[in-house]
């Protein structure tokens, strides 16, 4: 399976449940110019408790490999969990997009785009300004920090 594939598979479901979404990370940035090779897709989320579980449900066993649990978590906690799909080993991780002022900004300032011949200008990328992906790691950092009980505090 290739990763159109994969992609055209996440866009639909995220599109048939409602989930407002945003693709961000190595394929974001290979779109904007910068190609950088991995194996996953990252997308944050903006989905309501209803679509989250309605969204699951469309990564069903044995082609793909979730944790409904996981992802109720994610949604609670405002952080990520991952599906794998099986056909072509892609993960496919998903944010919950975080309550804090800068990431609702990002998300509202996502652009329109087409990727890889599937996303057209209703479908959804955004490109980080290098400040953003600074500030963005570095309150990442400390939430790792945070979860292994670490001393950064924001």
């Amino acid at each position: 399976m290739s990763l159109r594939d994969a992609f055209r598979d996440v866009r639909d479901a995220l599109e048939d449940v409602g989930v407002p979404y945003m693709v961000t990370g190595s394929v974001a940035s290979s779109v904007h110019g910068v190609p950088r090779a991995t194996q996953d897709i990252d997308i944050v989320i903006e989905p309501t408790r209803e679509q989250l579980v309605a969204l699951m449900a469309r990564f069903a066993e044995p082609t793909y490999d979730t944790d409904v649990d996981d992802a109720l978590d994610a949604f609670h906690l405002r952080s990520m969990f991952s599906v794998i799909d099986r056909r072509g080993i892609w993960k496919i991780d998903f944010t919950v997009r975080k309550l804090r002022p800068f990431s609702r900004k990002e998300f509202d300032r996502r652009q329109k785009i087409e990727i890889l011949d599937i996303f057209d200008v209703r479908r959804y990328a955004r490109k980080c300004t290098t400040c953003e992906v600074g500030v963005g790691k570095a309150r990442g950092v400390g939430a790792s920090a945070r979860r292994r009980g670490g001393h950064y505090r924001n």
